[in-house]
């Protein structure tokens, strides 16, 4: 696997074995036992960015948000046998380019990966 080769899209239109399989893949069992329910849950997401080998969906980040002022990072999965790929921290970083973009301007600072680290040290 070479990192050039994922792709990252932003969007909810997502298989749903594809989506079944990430969930399964990181044991979150709760999410799974209702595959309607997670579909619903996507849809509904503020945000969805997906990481992509070729049709093979390998990673994913939702995000809950009033689109105003609070944004919450609900799931952040990748595939077991993709992690320590940088593949995360990439959608992360995307995140926060996208929030940047949508919420700057209703708050009082800029959002990076950085400040949110040091806050909670």
């Amino acid at each position: 696997m070479c990192l050039s080769k994922i792709t990252y899209k932003e969007g909810k239109e997502i298989e749903q074995d594809s989506l079944l399989s990430l969930y399964e893949d990181a044991d979150w069992r709760n999410y799974t036992k209702n595959p309607q329910r997670l579909m619903k849950a996507v849809e509904n997401s503020f945000y969805v960015l997906t990481a992509n080998e070729g049709d093979k969906l390998v990673g994913l980040i939702r995000i809950i948000s009033d689109g105003f002022t609070i944004l919450y990072i609900q799931d952040l999965i990748v595939l077991k046998s993709y992690k320590r790929k940088k593949i995360g921290t990439m959608l992360l970083t995307k995140v926060f380019v996208f929030c940047t973009r949508k919420l700057t301007p209703y708050s009082t600072r800029k959002l990076t990966p950085l400040s949110l680290v040091e806050q909670r040290s």
